[in-house]
This record gives structure tokens, C-alpha cells and sequence, in this order.
């Protein structure tokens, strides 16, 4: 949760700074390399823990519960509406009276 919070504020501002000194396009290329260095990490250091039978039942019969859980579902909710609040908020109210 802290990323959520700490990540919107703090990329401007180094985003700004890299452009200053570099061209705008270094970010994208930054943002290519910082994902597959993460992918690389993840498929190295990460291994599947379940044997490939229990893995496979579990992937069919793990979704629906989780699904059900009302307590979950709350959080997922939230979440999305932390991450859609402010770009509805925008939407609504800037863009009205930016026309």
C-alpha cells in the first residue's frame, strides 16, 4: 500500500528530473529495462513450489472462492477506487472547465 501512495508522488518529480538531463525517450527505455530486469529477477528467483498435478488443481479451484470472499472483494474495491477516484475526479470536474 505504501507503493501506491509514495510511487505517485515521487515520479514526477525524478521523471523531471531525468528529462532535464536527458531526452524524454530515456524514460520509456529506463521503464523497458527496470521491466525486464524485474521479469529476469522474478523467473530466476521465484519457482513454483506445488508439484505440477496439485499446481493445476489448485489453479481451477483457487479463483472462485476467493472471488466469493466478501471481505476481498471490499479491498478490491477500494483499491479501485483509489486508483480511478482521481481520474474520474479530473475528467469531471477540470475537463468541464478547461471547454
Amino acid at each position: 500500500m505504501t507503493v501506491n501512495g509514495i510511487a505517485p508522488v515521487l515520479s514526477p518529480v525524478l521523471g523531471g528530473y531525468i528529462i532535464t538531463a536527458f531526452d524524454w525517450r530515456i524514460l520509456f527505455w529506463a521503464m523497458a529495462a527496470i521491466g525486464g530486469v524485474l521479469l529476469l529477477l522474478s523467473l530466476a528467483i521465484l519457482h513454483e513450489t506445488l508439484p505440477p498435478k496439485s499446481a493445476a488443481t489448485s489453479r481451477k479451484a483457487g479463483g472462485s472462492p476467493v472471488l466469493k470472499n466478501r471481505r476481498f472483494m471490499r479491498y478490491c474495491l477500494i483499491q479501485a477506487f483509489m486508483m480511478a477516484g482521481p481520474v474520474l475526479l479530473y475528467r469531471l470536474v477540470v475537463l468541464r472547465d478547461a471547454e
